[in-house]
């Protein structure tokens, strides 16, 4: 009686998973257009240069390991240079735009 009970319970699951799985498949999928960003990102050994279309007001940079080696706040240029001298290869960038857009890229020296 109670195994008879058990294998309904599964196959109703089953019945009932199988039809949400495909009402699932129904939904359109989002697809994002990988755009280009308005910033380069320029290496020269430890020299890091950002160029900007737009005006460059926060730039922030971190090292892989969470140290903060560069922020930098109301630069209003479309170009920034500094220097790293932290003893790392991967580093993250966080950049904000005069327009309020905000950027992020992981790279490597």
């Amino acid at each position: 009686m109670i195994f008879r009970f058990f294998i309904s319970v599964c196959i109703i699951c089953f019945v009932w998973g199988t039809a949400v799985a495909q009402t699932n498949n129904r939904i359109p999928v989002k697809t994002f257009e990988e755009t280009k960003p308005p910033y380069q990102l320029f290496t020269n050994g430890r020299q890091i240069t950002v160029k900007c279309s737009a005006g460059i007001k926060q730039i922030m940079v971190w090292a892989a390991s969470g140290h903060r080696v560069v922020e930098q706040k109301e630069i209003d240029k479309t170009s920034f240079s500094f220097k790293l001298d932290v003893n790392e290869k991967i580093f993250f960038l966080r950049l904000q735009l005069s327009n309020g857009k905000v950027f992020t890229q992981k790279f490597g020296v």
